[in-house]
């Protein structure tokens, strides 16, 4: 048997806490496991924003507001696994979640309103809303097992999901909207991967599919429209990769074809347009040399990513009287073209990176409907067809003695050509970021660090970035053999410096806000673990990255 134990406590403005459990049992080649997590967290926030609209009169929205969230949640896991040889093993594990009870969010701040400087309206404004997560279920089982020269790993997975919102919204005392939205989630997943040896390398091939099935149902009192939206999407893809090995030479060359069809329904009524059938191409080269102390690496890769099915919704939601909030059921996958380079020397490590993005997502500003509703903002989301990315950083990490210090800075260029939304600005200014992390390891298990994050100020594609900022700090007192036993002090943004400030430019729009999200923190970590052993389970999962839209 052997098991660790978890519990942290921290204070900001409001408390957050986290236990956990996790047990295994082993008997010859059997492993029984069980995991628990629970959490109790309590979210603060103040901010303020000044947003524009410049339509057929100009409109401001000043406002200042704070919200408060409380929620807790379960995680757990239970699963076995079995070792038939020392060739072969598989597994399964189930890993049910939920929130207990509802997390409750409230939302209360003022507004003024002008039209043309002039005010014509000021706004006590609360929105309540509570979201209750059902028991998200999801389930893995693998099969790993080598025969001859042959391995073949086998990953199969289930995952089942649903929420419900509800909101209510008030403005000067008087109720203004409500809403409710429910939402579920099915998906199957597999992946198949056959890996051997090839001359002076390795060959490896498989296939992966993924079958997801959501339905979003929007329902509000009159401020915008129902909705009802279900999604079926299938992905098939194979792909294959070798890796060589000469010398002091390690040179990969892989590629991965993907089809991907969805099916959009609105009302039960099969919506063609926004139904897009994708077979991408995906491929990948690396090169790296490797003499003594250095190493230098090369490497070009495609990467996809399609949307979050969130930002796929019709659903018009309510923000305030004056904000809205949408997605855009016609955003298209965006792909990435990669270039990065490495180089090393012992404690010396330094990179450069070139990106560039077609169909890069944001979520941008824009009147609403400026005849039937003036004055109103929506937040909506968008494709920009082209951005571009570069960036450097240099990272040193010796050993003095008890110190282990690493200092890391880098450069980031990024630019987006928004035109083609509505957007005309577009800075190209570099911004530099700076994170110094200091570690020290004394006698009788005593360890402290500190950290601090330095992002000075830039304007970059349509947005100005303000200087941030923040340290953070952490003591640790190891006792008992092997360190088994941790007591952690912990202490968060200690200047209270993180505040974070954005301004951005939109469709006829233009806004800035600055927000405090409790971030100053004082906690305790206390954790414990007796007959440490590291887990045999080789699962490692199928569909990963549609889990992640969801």
């Amino acid at each position: 048997m052997s098991g660790s134990f978890y519990t942290d406590y921290s204070q900001g403005r409001e408390p957050i806490g986290n236990e956990g459990i996790s047990l295994n049992y082993r008997t010859g080649g059997l492993d029984i496991f069980v995991k628990g997590d629970f959490a109790e967290i309590n979210n603060y926030r103040t901010g303020t924003s000044s947003q524009d609209i410049y339509a057929s009169s100009n409109w401001n929205q000043s406002t200042e507001d704070k919200s408060k969230q409380t929620y807790r949640t379960f995680n757990g896991e239970l699963g076995f696994n079995y070792e038939i040889d020392e060739d072969q093993s598989f597994g399964m594990r189930y890993m049910p979640g939920t929130n207990i009870g509802n997390a409750h969010t409230t939302n209360e701040g003022t507004t003024l309103i002008l039209q043309d400087g002039k005010e014509v309206d000021h706004l006590h404004a609360l929105r309540q809303t509570d979201a209750h997560t059902g028991w998200w279920q999801a389930a893995n089982g693998y099969y790993n097992g080598t025969f001859g020269k042959w391995n073949i790993d086998f990953n199969a997975d289930y995952l089942y999901g649903r929420d419900r919102i509800r909101q209510y919204a008030e403005n000067n005392g008087i109720e203004d909207a409500t809403s409710s939205n429910r939402v579920r989630n099915h998906l199957y997943a597999a992946k198949l991967l056959l890996t051997a040896p090839l001359w002076k390398g390795k060959l490896s091939f498989g296939t992966e599919e993924t079958f997801t099935n959501r339905h979003d149902v929007f329902l509000q009192s009159g401020f915008s429209a129902d909705a009802d939206d279900r999604i079926k999407q299938t992905m098939l893809s194979g792909f294959i990769d070798y890796i060589l090995s000469l010398g002091k030479f390690n040179i990969l060359a892989g590629l991965r074809y993907e089809f991907q069809q969805t099916d959009y329904y609105e009302k039960g009524i099969h919506q063609d347009d926004q139904s897009p059938t994708y077979r991408d191409w995906i491929p990948v080269v690396s090169i790296r040399y490797t003499s003594g102390n250095w190493f230098f690496a090369l490497s070009h890769r495609t990467l996809k990513y399609s949307p979050s099915y969130d930002m796929l919704t019709s659903a018009i939601t309510y923000q305030n009287k004056y904000s809205y909030r949408s997605g855009d059921p016609f955003l298209v996958p965006q792909i990435h073209r990669a270039t990065f380079f490495d180089a090393g020397w012992k404690w010396v490590n330094f990179s450069l990176s070139y990106d560039h993005c077609w169909n890069m997502y944001t979520s941008y500003t824009r009147p609403y409907d400026d005849i039937n509703h003036p004055g109103v903002l929506l937040f909506g989301m968008a494709s920009i067809p082209h951005t571009n990315r570069y960036g450097g950083s240099i990272v040193l990490s010796p050993k003095i003695g008890i110190w282990q210090p690493q200092f890391t800075t880098g450069i980031d260029w990024f630019n987006s050509h928004a035109t083609s939304i509505g957007i005309t600005q577009n800075w190209n200014e570099p911004r530099f970021y700076f994170i110094f992390d200091n570690s020290f390891s004394f006698p009788k298990g005593w360890f402290f660090n500190i950290k601090g994050v330095l992002s000075p100020g830039a304007k970059q594609s349509y947005a100005i970035w303000k200087t941030e900022g923040r340290v953070d700090a952490q003591l640790t007192k190891s006792f008992l053999k092997d360190q088994a036993l941790k007591v952690s002090l912990t202490a968060k943004d200690l200047f209270h410096t993180a505040h974070r400030y954005f301004t951005i430019y939109g469709d006829r729009t233009f806004s800035s806000s600055r927000e405090y999200t409790d971030q100053q923190r004082f906690g305790i970590r206390l954790s414990y673990q007796f007959n440490a052993t590291k887990s045999k389970y080789k699962g490692t999962g199928a569909g990963a990255s549609e889990k992640s839209r969801l």
